[in-house]
């Protein structure tokens, strides 16, 4: 409930008033309380320094003779400022000796303020006096809503509250947002306050505001600008703006990129007369996340008819590598794809022991030449464009690709004798077939072990190893303990032979091969 206090033109009392007819509240405030203090020590001494402070005070001055146009302050029961009310109070001017004035309650309905009480101080009284005294004497005569109060609250209601402390419950004005500079407004959006970015309008202030964040590294704050400038400028200024600052253009990249605005993000790059950049978007678009053969078909073609318009050697490089992707899609694993559907759903053995994870149709090179040596690797390569060999001499793989994605899918399919047959063996002059590995055979023990092949077919490629060091330690990697007590004796340790034969469990044959080992007398061992 709001109230004021009115002072009486003719005498030097002061008039206590509550809001009457407003929903039974007979709250008092005290707004005037520093008012009356300050007004009465102005008339005992114009020239008292403290009471000119007083004077000054925000609270008194709103009950001055001079002031009456700002309005009333809105005080609660024990002193603190409520600025929230001072919206719903009604600004009122102080005429004469009036003893009502229309107030509102909360609500807003209007009553009449009723004058409950009158007290008589002689102006020479201090102003503390003045307040603990109308304090007191309110709840003197408001008993019900003393016996309600806590008791810090009726503690409190017989404090003396000074100027000072009046002054600090007030809450200072907010600034004025629009009349910041770029500078306070850029720590303003780095500190999460409020702030306003409408107010620059010129497109110097705004290159000032996006340096000022770019200077502050907080990506956030960079990228609320950015957007403020796309939305207020036209493209080709908000572009050139971009383009003076690589942190911000790379912020707003990385904005579109996880957007998935891959068209706005492409047509930026174009802008910006980076085509390399804008063609690797472009095939993202339209090849990569395509899953259809047929709209991967489309995309690769448009992305070697965007390629092929430029005569940069930068940017027109990529046209054979695509084409060459257009030619194995069409030529080769969209065939591999309708014929391992047609195998699943007539059930032939290889697709059903075998069971494909993903479409062909999906994967890279390699991964074709793997599909391709795992469910086709008897395909006649003269006649069947997706057989192995035709793929390994019509994309120009190297004998190591080759050999690694053959022997890996071999060794799946417990092939054994194709990896030694097919893959190992070539033959030399005067028809001399010899065994030979690409990628070494220390390798294709290693590939036969993660396949989980039999320990025979591992050691026996352990055994070609020529690196005794090298075999060794990927005996001693693959667990082979054949090919370990070997290659110590071959290298004449007895002391590691000796500690390996320790480590074995007992009565097993390897154990029993190292101890027959040790006791030979005939081995020259170095130690």
């Amino acid at each position: 409930m709001l109230g004021t206090a009115l002072q009486s033109a003719g005498r030097e009392d002061w008039i206590l008033v509550h809001a009457g007819d407003c929903g039974g509240d007979t709250n008092l405030t005290m707004a005037a309380v520093d008012g009356v203090a300050a007004s009465s020590r102005r008339a005992a001494n114009p020239f008292d320094s403290d009471a000119e402070d007083e004077a000054l005070d925000p609270v008194a001055s709103n009950f001055g003779e001079d002031d009456d146009e700002e309005g009333l302050e809105v005080v609660d029961s024990i002193g603190n400022i409520l600025p929230g009310r001072r919206k719903k109070h009604k600004e009122a001017k102080l005429k004469g000796a009036a003893k009502s004035v229309d107030v509102l309650d909360d609500e807003g309905a209007r009553g009449d303020a009723q004058v409950i009480g009158t007290m008589w101080e002689p102006t020479e009284m201090p102003a503390a006096k003045v307040r603990a005294d109308m304090r007191s004497n309110y709840y003197q005569a408001n008993e019900p809503e003393r016996e309600q109060a806590s008791p810090a609250t009726r503690a409190q209601a017989t404090q003396p509250v000074s100027t000072h402390q009046a002054r600090a419950h007030r809450p200072l004005p907010p600034p004025d947002l629009t009349r910041l500079g770029v500078k306070d407004t850029a720590k303003r959006i780095v500190l999460g306050k409020p702030y306003v970015l409408e107010c620059y309008r010129s497109i110097t202030e705004k290159a000032d505001l996006l340096k000022e964040v770019v200077a502050m590294h907080d990506g956030n704050a960079i990228l609320t600008v950015i957007l403020f400038l796309r939305q207020t400028l036209r493209e080709n200024v908000f572009l050139a703006q971009l383009l003076s600052s690589e942190v911000a253009e790379n912020h707003y990249v990385s904005y579109l990129r996880q957007l998935g605005d891959l068209e706005v993000l492409e047509r930026f790059y174009r802008k910006l007369i980076r085509a390399r950049k804008a063609g690797m978007l472009l095939y993202k678009q339209y090849c990569a996340s395509s899953s259809s053969p047929s709209e991967r078909v489309k995309g690769l073609q448009k992305c070697i008819d965007y390629f092929s318009t430029f005569e940069d050697a930068a940017v027109n490089r990529e046209v054979p590598f695509l084409k060459e992707e257009l030619q194995l899609l069409k030529e080769v694993q969209i065939p591999l794809q309708r014929i391992g559907d047609e195998g699943e759903r007539k059930q032939y053995s290889v697709f059903v022991q075998f069971p494909r994870a993903r479409p062909v149709t999906s994967t890279s090179l390699l991964s074709t030449v793997y599909y391709s040596c795992l469910y086709h690797f008897s395909s006649n390569p003269e006649r069947d464009a997706f057989a192995p060999e035709r793929l390994r001499r019509d994309y120009k793989l190297t004998d190591r690709q080759y050999m690694w994605m053959a022997i890996g899918a071999r060794s799946k399919a417990r092939d054994y004798k194709g990896i030694e047959e097919r893959l190992l063996t070539v033959t030399g002059w005067f028809g001399r077939k010899n065994q030979k590995a690409a990628i070494g055979f220390e390798k294709v023990a290693e590939i036969l072990r993660q396949m989980r092949a039999p320990e025979d077919e591992v050691v026996k490629y352990l055994r070609k190893t020529d690196d005794v060091s090298l075999r060794l330690e990927m005996a001693q990697k693959l667990d082979c303990p054949a090919v370990i007590i070997e290659t110590l004796k071959e290298k004449r340790d007895r002391v590691a032979l000796t500690q390996y034969h320790d480590r074995l469990p007992g009565h097993s044959s390897h154990r029993r091969d190292a101890a027959n080992l040790l006791q030979n007398s005939t081995i020259r061992w170095k130690n």
